[in-house]
C-alpha cells in the first residue's frame, strides 16, 4: 500500500509514511499525533470559536444595556404616575 513504518527509541514513536506524509504515533496512548496541518486547522478552528464567542458576548452585552434603559424608562414612568 505504500505506507512505510519504523519506530525511533529516541522518540519512543512510531513513524509513518503515509500518503507522502509523515505521521508519528504514540504506542502508550494509541494515538497519532497531530501533524503541523492538523494544528494549523485546529488553531483556525479555535480562532472561529473565540470570534463567535465574542459576538455572542457582544449581543448580550447590547441586549443588557437595553434592558437595563428600560428598566430606567419604567422606573421614571412610575415615579411620574405616582407624582414624585
Amino acid at each position: 500500500d505504500g505506507a512505510i513504518l519504523g519506530y525511533s527509541e529516541a522518540l519512543g514513536l512510531y513513524l509513518y509514511w503515509l500518503d507522502g506524509e509523515l505521521q508519528f504515533h504514540d504506542p502508550e496512548t494509541n494515538t497519532f499525533l497531530r501533524t503541523w496541518d492538523g494544528l494549523e486547522t485546529l488553531a483556525e478552528m479555535s480562532e472561529a470559536r473565540a470570534v463567535a464567542a465574542e459576538a455572542r458576548a457582544d449581543a448580550e452585552a447590547t441586549r443588557a444595556d437595553r434592558a437595563e434603559t428600560r428598566l430606567a424608562e419604567l422606573e421614571a414612568e412610575i415615579r411620574r404616575l405616582r407624582g414624585e
